[in-house]
Parts: structure tokens; sequence; C-alpha cells
């Protein structure tokens, strides 16, 4: 049972669901605030999540359907996170289950500003989608959208996906893959050379970044375009634009003088474009 709820406005982290109105677009969505955890368990997986572990049947089945899929490309049934510390992922527990103030500027930023041209036929990675806010937005402005993150936060990305798009006819259902950063086989199935993948708020922990930018690496051709959203937190967040470089992207900061007031000043947003491949045992995803 929801106990409170918030229309509109800045990023709430405390209230459990949200009714976020952006960019013309309205979408409902569930949070699970650190203070609830414990009385408000996630959605049983298997009530709202069809696993699969082929690519191609992934494929066939999220065009035209209602069906909410999460892929699993290893075929041991789980995700591999060797990539990332044990210490690094059990500190990032509680964070993709609330929508952070970056997911909110961003997606009314490209809802606004449609750096795809228009989002019908264009393909979507929403990279760490957390609650759904901004790949769920994408999809009902007509996008292909493949959203990603760890298994445990995509049960609560499926609920949001199933309530803002039972109602509609979608040519194309987002499709929910478990990906942790860095990871080549769940990498390999995810949308091949995307038109546009947007990131909000990744970049908390450093430790993370060379696996983040792995990632990219094997997801990006020469036309996609990244978009990288955060609020700024402390002064490592800095160094990211210059791996990225080393990793082959140009990078440029995305002016926000085109979105609502509220919205404007305390989160920065880079577009990088892919130039040349990287190594992946480069020094520089270590």
């Amino acid at each position: 049972m929801i106990t409170n709820m918030q229309v509109s406005g800045n990023a709430d982290i405390r209230v459990e669901e949200r009714l976020f109105q952006v960019g013309g677009i309205t979408v409902n969505i569930r949070q699970v605030p650190h203070a609830s955890m414990k009385r408000a368990p996630l959605l049983d997986p298997s009530q709202s999540l069809t696993w699969v572990e082929d690519a191609e049947v992934l494929n066939q089945q999220a065009t035209g359907t209602n069906e909410r899929l999460c892929l699993l490309a290893a075929s041991s049934g789980s995700v591999d996170q060797s990539s990332q510390a044990p210490d690094v992922i059990d500190s990032l527990m509680d964070v993709g289950l609330v929508t952070w103030q970056a997911g909110i500027i961003l997606t009314e930023l490209l809802l606004l500003t449609q750096p795809c041209g228009d989002w019908r036929g264009s393909t979507v990675i929403d990279l760490g989608c957390g609650t759904g806010l901004l790949g769920i937005s994408l999809s009902l402005a007509g996008a292909s959208v493949t959203m990603t993150d760890l298994p445990y936060i995509l049960q609560l990305t499926s609920y949001n996906v199933k309530v803002n798009t039972e109602f509609y006819a979608l040519s194309s259902m987002p499709v929910l893959v478990a990906h942790s950063w860095g990871d080549q086989a769940t990498a390999a199935a995810l949308c091949s050379a995307p038109d546009l993948i947007a990131a909000a708020d990744v970049l908390y922990n450093p430790e993370c970044y060379g696996a983040l930018l792995k990632t990219l690496s094997m997801l990006c051709a020469p036309h996609t375009l990244v978009y990288i959203a955060w609020k700024k937190r402390h002064e490592s967040e800095e160094v990211f634009p210059l791996l990225a470089e080393d990793c082959g992207f140009a990078v440029d900061m995305v002016p926000t003088d085109d979105l609502a007031a509220e919205y404007k000043g305390g989160v920065t947003i880079l577009k990088l474009t892919f130039l040349a491949k990287i190594v992946a045992e480069s020094d520089v995803f270590e």
C-alpha cells in the first residue's frame, strides 16, 4: 500500500510514489525509499518479468507485445558482477530504487531537444535505469528502449513499466536487461549500435568508472550519442570526462538553457561521441 505520494516537482527520495510531468509526458513512478525498504519488499520477479537467455528470442518477443522482458545472457542464469567489487555492490543496494534529480532533468532535456530527431524509430539504451523514469518516458514518446540495471532493481523497474504502458498500444515495448557494467556477456545481448545511450546519476562511485566506460565502448557505434547527467557530489566526478576521452570519446558539455527554471543549475550533462575503439584490456578500464 502506498503511504505517501507527490505530484511533479523536484526529486524527493522520501515518498513512495511520484507522478512526473516531464516534456509533455506524464509518468507514474513507484519508489522504495531507504526508510521503508524493510516494510516494503520488492515485487516477486516471477510475476512481472519473463527471463530469456537468447538475444534473438528476446528481439522477437519484444516487438508488438505487452510482455516485460529481462534478458540473462549467461547460461548460468545469473549476471556476472565480478567487474564490480563486492563492497561496491553492497554500498549501492538502495541507490537505484528512487528517482534522483539528474534523471528528471535528463529526461526533460532529451524530450525537449530530441537529439536523434523524431523518437519514433530511434533505438535507446537507458543504462542504469533505476525506477525507469527516463526509459519509460522515451518509450511513450515512440523510441525503442532497452533498460538495464542489476536484477533486484529491475523488479521495481518492471512494475513501473507495466503501470505506465499497459493502456498504450506501443509498437515496441521497453525491454529490460540485467547488466552489470563491464560484463561482456550481457553487453553483447543489448541493443547493437543504438542511436542513443542515456545514463542519469551513475557517477556516484569512482570505482565504477572503468566498468561503465568499458560497457559504453562495447555498445557504441560511430553514430551513437551518449548523454550522462549527474548532480555533483564529490571532486572525483571531474575525472570522468578525462577518462572518457582516453577511451576514445569526444566530450561536450550540454547547455540547459531550454529547461524549466526549477531544473536549471546543480546538474552537469555531458554528451559523448564515439571516435575510436579502445582495447578492452587497456589500463583505462581498470
